[in-house]
């Protein structure tokens, strides 16, 4: 649960263990219900077999009683929509978020999705989630500020009931996320369009208040230690809004350098005397004090937010990076770049794997450590968004630097054979993108050393290239490169589809 919906910092003192819990929605609520008793469904008059969201907006409209203890509601929906996407839907999906919020005003929304099969929705093919469905998900909700769960009731030939096994699963998923579990979800990509309110700031200051009543003292980390501190980015905040810049990272709650000297700043001009870089409570104190004096408002709190997020890329626009985006796929894999992108523009979280061990896959090869500290922060602080766009703009700029170089060499009479092997492999692919790529794995050489198992211009493995060029030679520049630019191009294809419109141009048209 996110102090600010658009900002993605945790509760310093959010309750751990078991939320209450709610079940809204259509007729799949029963099969639910039937099968956990730790999720309650006590809300009859927003359950109805057969509704759709307009059917519910027309109950929620009507629903006088206010539930301040739940904490999460799961709206079961989409199939009875027949996943349509129009902007009556989206409006209406809109109206239907903000009768939710007044009936239960603490909570969180979180979207468990339909199946498909039956009646109207038998023109879905196959057994996994249909894209239109997908995207009904994506646009509909997750732009409406709704999380959406990620496992679907899949698909039956008859209307399901609880004996259906996605939905056991689906239940156990969601007994999951009661416990804490966010894994299983994908964040709104709604809610960072969502402004500050007086009750975001009076639990920014609550955070403060609690600090300094419980004495903490905060001191400088060093680099290998950096570790995410929700309190040090309230601080943090508090420092930019008051004068003192963080001008190369912003409020990334990290206590490096450049927020020791804005605290340092902060002291020396209020005559506090705490030693070094220890910010304790009579600096909280004064750090409040100043800020109430100063009329800092939920507009400055925003402000300032959405400054740190400018300093980490904002919302990446990546329109004309298609040739990187082939990079990103070849370097990380459909799902993981899939899940990258998605996440960069506000469309859900990275993959488990990539998010596991506070970013492990995404700093392990980090060249920049304040930029994999800055990573592993974002992750800690639950912020994808943040942790995708400072990865994904790091690598951009090495990838334009590596580009450049590519094109200057390609041409040299040296690397006439290297130039030839690629070219004379029938592809849509850009050349420049596929020269690139050499570059980086191999330096435009067929042998270069390694230790590893990824060999040739490429730096394909020679099972890979047995299955492309059977009885090839991995060291040969024209095996290498139609094994490796064939896989690519597979790879492309489903990274397309994982990715779905959040891809713009070249990439977006590709089709498997």
């Amino acid at each position: 649960m996110k102090v600010l919906n658009f900002e993605g910092f945790l509760k310093i003192y959010e309750a751990e263990g078991n939320l209450t819990a709610e079940l809204v929605g259509d007729s799949s609520v029963a099969n639910y219900k039937a099968l956990t008793s730790s999720i309650k469904a006590s809300h009859p008059g927003l359950i109805q077999g057969g509704i759709n969201s307009y059917g519910l907006l027309k109950k929620a409209k009507a629903y006088s009683e206010v539930d301040p203890n739940a904490r999460i509601v799961f709206v079961a929906m989409g199939s009875n929509d027949i996943y349509t996407i129009n902007p009556t839907m989206i409006a209406t999906v809109a109206s239907l978020r903000n009768e939710l919020e007044r009936i239960f005003p603490n909570a969180e929304f979180i979207v468990v999705k339909g199946g498909w099969g039956w009646g109207g929705l038998n023109k879905f093919s196959g057994e996994t989630d249909p894209q239109e469905m997908d995207r009904y998900y994506d646009e509909v909700w997750a732009k409406n500020g709704f999380n959406v769960m990620d496992r679907s009731q899949g698909y039956s030939a008859e209307h399901h009931t609880f004996t259906n096994p996605n939905i056991k699963a689906q239940v156990a998923d969601m007994e999951s996320i009661v416990r804490g579990n966010k894994e299983l979800y994908a964040v709104a990509s709604g809610a960072s369009t969502k402004e500050p309110s007086e009750e975001d700031l009076e639990e920014f200051y609550d955070a403060l208040e609690l600090a300094a009543n419980e004495r903490k003292e905060l001191e400088q980390q060093t680099p290998g230690t950096y570790v995410y501190d929700p309190l040090v980015q309230r601080i943090q905040i508090g420092l930019e809004f008051l004068g003192k810049d963080l001008p190369r990272f912003g409020a990334d709650g990290l206590y490096g350098p450049e927020t020791a000297e804005s605290i340092r700043q902060f002291k020396e001009e209020n005559s506090l005397d705490s030693p070094g870089s220890v910010f304790g409570t009579d600096d909280m104190i004064a750090l409040i004090s100043s800020l109430k004096n100063n009329n800092f408002a939920p507009a400055d709190l925003g402000r300032v937010w959405k400054k740190s997020e400018e300093l980490a890329g904002g919302n990446l626009d990546m329109s004309n990076d298609t040739d990187y985006l082939y990079y990103m796929q070849h370097q990380q894999g459909p799902a993981g770049a899939s899940s990258l992108l998605r996440a960069s523009q506000g469309g859900g979280q990275l993959h488990p794997s990539t998010r596991a061990n506070s970013g492990k896959y995404l700093t392990g090869n980090m060249p920049s450590k304040e930029v994999s500290a800055q990573i592993a922060a974002a992750i800690d602080a639950n912020d994808d968004q943040r942790a995708a766009t400072l990865f994904l703009s790091y690598w951009r700029d090495f990838w334009n630097k590596k580009k450049s170089q590519a094109v200057s060499l390609i041409n040299q009479p040296k690397y006439a054979e290297v130039k030839a092997a690629i070219d004379s492999v029938p592809s849509s692919l850009p050349k420049d993108f596929l020269y690139t790529v050499a570059f980086i794995e191999s330096g435009l050489d067929p042998k270069p050393m390694s230790s590893g198992r990824y060999l040739g211009l490429f730096a394909i493995t020679k099972e890979n290239l047995q299955k492309k060029v059977p009885g090839g030679d991995i060291f040969n520049p024209k095996d290498n490169a139609f094994a490796a630019i064939k896989g690519m191009e597979e790879g492309i294809n489903m990274f397309s589809r994982l990715a779905g419109n959040y891809l713009k141009g070249d990439l977006a048209s590709r089709t498997a």
